[in-house]
């Protein structure tokens, strides 16, 4: 089951050139690799290397997946903003690509903002997503940043707009979603898809803010583990 569906997914690590609030930090070293580096790292050991993509506007991340043996896409300068949407950059990459693969079905996304991942989460996802036939799916933590973008959890385990006792933000972490319907509504998730809840503060983590990059280095032993 794992196997027929790594064959037919698409991995995409979007990673532009500029950043607003933390400059370059897709380049920023962390453990003496730049961060792109973990993302790619743990993207190689589950899915087919010829799957892998890096889409990005960056010459310097060019030559990190040209060393990491990872296929890159060249970005234009408008899915490269700061207002550019991610949604965006998945369609330019399966524009770009849709000759080059015969049959992909799924596309997974992977911020390198979010380093800490782990495989069992990774499964799970994927299991669910394959046993519902789900469109999408997508990882989601409690840990409440800002109040836009606020999402509630029903009884299901599906995202929901109802409040609830259980306030949730979409970490970033995984986004796994059907082409099909990616293609139809130009979306990566549904006002309704299902979820995977992570509750390890490492795992939610979505580098966006100074902050964010001080947890990351108070924890960057722990990166070692996706050597």
């Amino acid at each position: 089951m794992l196997n027929d569906f790594q064959s037919k997914t698409l991995c995409l690590i979007p990673a532009r050139k500029s950043s607003k609030r933390i400059k370059k930090k897709n380049k920023k070293l962390i453990n003496g690799k730049p961060l792109i580096f973990w993302t790619i790292n743990f993207a190689k050991k589950f899915f087919k290397q010829e799957n892998i993509y890096v889409s990005s506007d960056d010459k310097d991340i060019l030559n990190i997946s040209k060393k990491n043996k990872i296929n890159f896409i060249k970005r234009p300068k408008k899915y490269s903003l700061s207002k550019s949407k991610s949604i965006d950059v998945a369609k330019h990459c399966l524009d770009k690509i849709r000759n080059k693969i015969e049959k992909i079905d799924n596309i997974i996304l992977l911020q390198p903002t979010s380093p800490f991942r782990k495989y069992s989460t990774l499964k799970r996802l994927i299991t669910t997503f394959i046993k519902k036939d789900l469109n999408s799916i997508i990882t989601v933590s409690r840990d409440i940043k800002e109040k836009k973008n606020l999402f509630y959890m029903d009884n299901n385990f599906r995202l929901s707009k109802k409040k609830s006792k259980i306030k949730l933000r979409i970490n970033g972490n995984l986004y796994l979603t059907k082409i099909s319907y990616l293609k139809k509504y130009s979306k990566f998730y549904e006002n309704n898809s299902k979820v995977i809840l992570t509750k390890d503060k490492l795992e939610s983590l979505d580098i966006d803010v100074y902050d964010d990059w001080k947890f990351l280095n108070k924890n960057k032993k722990s990166l070692d583990k996706f050597k």
